[in-house]
């Protein structure tokens, strides 16, 4: 018998879970399936997810916006990212478009810099907090005495 309130229900293993069936996740509007792992969870299939913004199951059970790349429809940002999100790019390969927006962030968009060791030119050789390369970031950045 299962008298944890957490897996309540019997499974045909005879583990404890916390569902055998879709009707055993009524607790939370938003885990209204049972996974076959007995939890419950946003979505197993996409056809459980019904926001146009967020069409596809992804691999963490939640609805999500794309699972692959192909699921992105917006030139804008044509690549998935883990997430599950559509993004500008996931590497810096993806951020050939403008030659001075190289390198992709933690956020999936082309930027200038991601890191000093980007900035080659003289006069901008640090990565700014608005990943732009700057003449500096901090004042011990400042090397000319006239400046």
């Amino acid at each position: 018998d299962c008298y944890d309130a957490a897996v309540p229900k019997c499974n045909s293993d005879g583990t404890c879970v916390a569902c055998v069936a879709d009707g055993d996740c009524a607790a939370d509007p938003t885990l209204t399936k049972c996974s076959s792992a007995g939890t419950c969870v946003g979505c197993t299939a996409d056809a459980d997810c019904n926001a146009p913004d967020f069409p596809k199951c992804g691999t963490n059970s939640t609805c999500v916006a794309c699972v692959v790349d192909g699921d992105c429809y917006d030139a804008a940002v044509p690549k998935c990212n883990s997430d599950g999100t559509c993004v500008a790019c996931v590497a810096d390969g993806d951020c050939a478009a403008d030659p001075t927006l190289t390198k992709c962030s933690s956020a999936g968009t082309c930027v200038g810099c991601t890191a000093d060791a980007d900035c080659n030119a003289p006069d901008f050789p640090k990565c700014g907090t608005n990943s732009t390369c700057v003449a500096c970031v901090v004042d011990g950045d400042c090397y000319d005495a006239a400046v």
